[in-house]
């Protein structure tokens, strides 16, 4: 029975490979040596490569762990200053509208007030309308009962009401002169 070909060749490449190592014999064992060391050297290198990436990983870590840390505690004072700032500004809206609260209040008096004191004003006006000319008459009343008119002044107006034609109390024609005041001593009461 024939083998497969593909199982065949690996088969002949061991045999061929163990084969040459028996025939080279010490140099073979110096060679292996040598591969081992430079194996072992690799192998160090790539420990000291991946212990060098680790250490660099943990310190990367630590960074990060601290730049989060920090900027967490950045996060954290900015939300307080935030919540501080919207409090303040809730406090500013609510003495807002507290003021705003008592103004419209005042206004609301005002205009119940303002009808009131026009009210009193007019009343005022009205009542000072009246009593002033009674005050006035008044007055002239109690003037013309303590005053005495002057024995001239008698005698003229006497004269005038009895006059036929008076011509000191009627209004003169148009376009006649009206003679001067005479004094009260040339008038002579008619007999």
């Amino acid at each position: 029975m024939q083998r497969p070909r593909t199982l065949c060749c690996p088969i002949m490449a061991l045999a061929i490979a163990t084969a040459a190592t028996l025939l080279a014999g010490c140099d073979d064992d110096e060679k292996f040596v040598e591969l081992a060391r430079q194996s072992a050297e690799r192998r160090a290198e790539q420990n000291r490569l991946v212990a060098q990436q680790s250490q660099t990983v943990a310190e990367t870590t630590r960074e990060l762990v601290r730049e989060d840390a920090t900027a967490r505690r950045e996060l954290i004072t900015a939300q307080k200053d935030l919540e501080t700032s919207l409090q303040t500004e809730r406090k500013s809206l609510d003495d807002q509208r507290v003021s705003l609260a008592e103004e419209r209040r005042e206004v609301a008096a005002e205009r119940n007030r303002e009808p009131i004191i026009a009210a009193a004003i007019t009343w005022a006006g009205l009542l000072l309308a009246v009593a002033l000319p009674l005050a006035f008459c008044l007055y002239l009343v109690r003037s013309l009962g303590t005053v005495k008119p002057s024995a001239a002044l008698e005698e003229l107006l006497i004269a005038e009401l009895v006059a036929e034609e008076p011509t000191r109390l009627s209004p003169p024609p148009i376009g006649v002169r009206t003679p001067a005041l005479e004094s009260p001593e040339r008038i002579k009461p008619d007999e």
